[in-house]
């Protein structure tokens, strides 16, 4: 078969239906390629293809295939094309999960070079594959924005099994039933992937662990287990222990530096530097910090084994290395990360790496280097002369750095100027941002006992569990704007668990999708809101931003940019807790 695609004719590159086809796949592949760093081709055959030659010869299947190469190639024959824009027979989506399905072919059967797996190598040891890449492809399909319940029929899953290769007739019902038991529930789980992820980068880790483990626990146990979605729940991990972890006690310093934020970088490669939280110490929160880096060390480890980018779960490790006060073993995470690096990552988790490997140097200069008593003044002033030498040249590529080596050249002078905090983003306007909240104006949203219950202008798109059983307690909703220029509204209940420092919680998400002038840019934003604080950049030169704005009804949010400076999403997160 693959010597019959790979001398196929290709789809002239001004057929409009094979452009609008590509589109799809850049928007699926882009995401796979980010949270794998695995890179692959697409090719669209031509109409004329055929497989064999001859009078024998015959159309491709409406299907999809991936073969192997330098990087392996999805072939995407032409009758598929059709199906979708041309007869319009099936939806966008559907191309989008058969696309998915191939690129999670390339993420479970071949290596980073594009050669084959042996089977003892492959996620499963061999077992489960087209299982697994079924998931996968419901998961990339939902990342990519593209509504999986869609393509949650009968007749198009029975459609997809069709072009499936050696699918014996004993396996389509089982198979089919999986397949649609996925669809139908990754528009929930891809929500509760970007929940995870926002609450992530508004700060609250103890709300995202507690999430991002369910949606873990979720997803594996209706089958087999998405490695990104378990890299994720790592990274919470590592983000909800920073606030009471050991490594500020290895350092002694005469001033707190716990603002200082190792950043992990999360499949989609946006760096979560995270925000300050209040520090919670003692030595009990030092035992769950220290609990919490442990279990994402495990975590890192268990999504390895599932295929996930070692890049990425390198670099993780290195943060949980750092928070542990190690810093040795920080940095060479961060060197084992840099060299797994390629041009494919971009530039923008590379210049994570750097931050992350001079806040590690300084850490570990600190500890090999004790800071002397204050009254030991020829000492304190000569230790401060040192650091200025030997590590302010190194500490340029993270941002919060520079300022705490300022104050500490000066020991043993006491600081007198406010307390050091994470470095905001400034005002550039010259003219005043209007009055008035960011997001459309929302009637009251529904609050009880039903977690299933939309508010006014919106409607279901999704729920965990199933929305059509009786009223719940726990789970997520997901509701959709009726009107355009809405905000998707989404609520998260989290039952309490058996200790009394875990409450019940619920956190309220609401979605904007490219606000208006001038909330369509970050400045809008700095220029009239209390805080705005970088937290994180992508590999496509857009970033992710903490804002704390409650003059316009947005307590906490998150910003994501496009890489042209534009906001592609505004995320306001409201979480309460309840006995």
């Amino acid at each position: 078969m693959c010597l019959d695609l790979e001398r196929a004719p290709r789809a002239d590159r001004f057929d409009e239906k094979a452009s609008r086809a590509v589109l799809v796949w850049e928007r699926v592949s882009r995401n796979v390629v980010a949270l794998t760093g695995r890179p692959v081709a697409l090719a669209v055959l031509g109409p004329t293809a055929r497989i064999g030659r001859g009078l024998t010869a015959r159309p491709f299947p409406s299907a999809a295939y991936i073969c192997s190469g330098a990087p392996p190639t999805v072939y995407l024959p032409y009758p598929l094309v059709e199906l979708v824009y041309g007869r319009k027979k099936y939806p966008e989506a559907f191309l989008a999960f058969v696309l998915g399905h191939e690129l999670g072919h390339r993420v479970n059967d071949y290596d980073d070079r594009g050669c084959p797996l042996e089977a003892f190598e492959r996620p499963g040891k061999g077992d489960g594959e087209e299982e697994l890449a079924d998931r996968r492809a419901a998961f990339y399909t939902a990342l990519a924005g593209f509504s999986t319940a869609s393509v949650a029929r009968q007749d198009l899953v029975a459609r997809f099994l069709q072009g499936e290769l050696f699918m014996r007739p004993s396996e389509v019902a089982t198979r089919r039933q999986a397949v649609l038991d996925a669809l139908a529930s990754f528009d929930g789980y891809e929500a509760l992937y970007q929940s995870g992820l926002a609450l992530l980068f508004a700060g609250d880790g103890d709300a995202a662990t507690r999430l991002l483990d369910w949606a873990d626990e979720l997803i594996a146990g209706r089958g087999l287990p998405i490695p990104e979605v378990r890299v994720v729940r790592a990274l919470a991990h590592v983000m909800a222990a920073a606030d009471s972890a050991p490594w500020v006690g290895r350092l002694r310093l005469p001033l707190d530096v716990r603002h200082l934020r190792c950043q992990p970088i999360a499949p989609g490669r946006t760096a979560l530097a995270g925000r300050p939280g209040a520090p919670n110490r003692g030595a009990e929160a030092e035992a769950r910090a220290v609990n919490l880096l442990t279990t994402a060390r495990r975590l890192f480890t268990s999504a390895e084994e599932l295929g996930a980018d070692r890049m990425l779960t390198t670099t993780g490790r290195g943060c949980a290395s750092f928070y542990l006060g190690e810093f040795g073993e920080a940095l060479a995470s961060f060197g084992e990360a840099d060299r797994r690096m390629s041009k494919r990552h971009g530039t923008g988790p590379r210049r994570t790496l750097r931050g992350n490997a001079a806040l590690a140097a300084f850490g570990r200069w600190v500890v090999e280097h004790p800071v002397p008593p204050a009254s030991s003044r020829a000492e304190a002033v000569s230790w401060a002369q040192r650091l200025e030498l030997e590590l302010t040249p190194k500490v340029i590529d993270h941002t919060d750095l520079p300022p705490v080596l300022t104050v500490l050249a000066k020991y043993p002078t006491p600081s007198k100027g406010p307390a050091l905090e994470p470095v905001r983003v400034g005002c550039m306007r010259t003219t005043p941002v209007p009055a008035g909240p960011v997001f459309p104006v929302l009637r009251a949203s529904p609050r009880g006992t039903d977690v299933a219950a939309c508010p006014p202008d919106t409607e279901l798109r999704s729920a965990l569990p199933d929305a059509s059983r009786a009223a719940h307690t726990q789970g997520l909703l997901v509701c959709a704007p009726r009107a355009p220029g809405g905000a998707l509204w989404m609520n998260v209940r989290l039952p309490s668990l058996s200790s009394p420092s875990t409450p019940r919680i619920e956190s309220t998400l609401r979605v904007l999708t490219s606000p208006a002038a001038p909330f369509d840019r970050v400045d809008g934003f700095a220029c009239g809101c209390k805080r705005v604080l970088e937290v994180g950049a992508t590999d496509r030169g857009g970033g992710a931003y903490a804002v704390e704005c409650p003059g316009r009804d947005l307590h906490r949010a998150v910003l994501l940019t496009r890489a042209d400076g534009t906001v592609e999403r505004v995320v306001s997160v409201a979480t309460r807790r309840m006995p």
